[in-house]
């Protein structure tokens, strides 16, 4: 059986990724502030580890046998630029280990949205982070993939996607365009889904010396793919 890391098993995105991986029979460890709180979205169907990526001890803990790492990081909406921030010097820390005890592959979720970075001289630091941690991942020797997502099905009707659907869908009414069509995907992944937005969920793939590919996904591909 396969062992694999998760960070941030208990986001928004890294709970149904978690969920993908233990359905696919990995042997699945996930690293959490709150054991309690992890414990309530997968029970006993995963190892534990209490930690933090800023804890290079909790650390290699967490990575101590595992061959395969997913990282589902992101930057706190209230921190700043000169904070901790999980991406950057969490990131190293979590390179900085895994690299010590001979992790083998590692799956990173970023963002399709950084590539904005630069672009008619737009300039954001979250940005220029989220770069930079790819920057390192891919100086880190161990070999990666690296997922651009736009949206995710799976979460398009939560939190800040929900507000921009319905915007999109009232546009769209107004000017009398027609959305697009939903992408064909598992049907237990939409049971959650508002029906009434739809849109083409993007995400551009990288895998260490491959040419960059596109292709519409779900949450399960993540898993899918590291597998390869």
């Amino acid at each position: 059986m396969k062992k694999i890391g998760i960070v941030g098993a208990t986001g928004m995105i890294g709970k149904p990724v978690t969920h993908a991986f233990i359905e696919a029979g990995w042997d699945v460890t996930i690293l959490v502030r709150d054991s309690k709180k992890g414990q309530s979205f997968f029970g006993n169907k995963v190892r534990y580890i209490v930690g933090d990526v800023v804890d290079t001890a909790s650390l290699k803990n967490f990575l101590a046998g595992v061959k395969y790492l997913y990282l589902n990081l992101s930057v706190a909406q209230k921190s700043y630029k000169n904070d901790f921030q999980p991406e950057r010097e969490g990131l190293q820390n979590i390179l900085a280990v895994a690299k010590e005890l001979g992790v083998c592959k590692i799956g990173y979720l970023s963002s399709l949205a950084h590539f904005y970075q630069g672009q008619n001289g737009f300039n954001w630091w979250m940005f220029n982070l989220k770069q930079n941690a790819v920057k390192s991942i891919k100086a880190s020797g161990i070999p990666y993939i690296i997922f651009y997502a736009s949206t995710f099905m799976e979460s398009f009707d939560k939190g800040a996607y929900r507000r921009v659907s319905l915007l999109h869908y009232r546009v769209c009414q107004n000017i009398k365009c027609f959305l697009l069509l939903p992408m064909i995907m598992a049907g237990r992944w939409l049971k959650h889904l508002s029906l009434k937005m739809a849109t083409w969920n993007l995400l551009y793939r990288e895998k260490k010396d491959s040419l960059l590919m596109k292709q519409r996904t779900t949450i399960r591909n993540i898993a899918n793919t590291i597998n390869r």
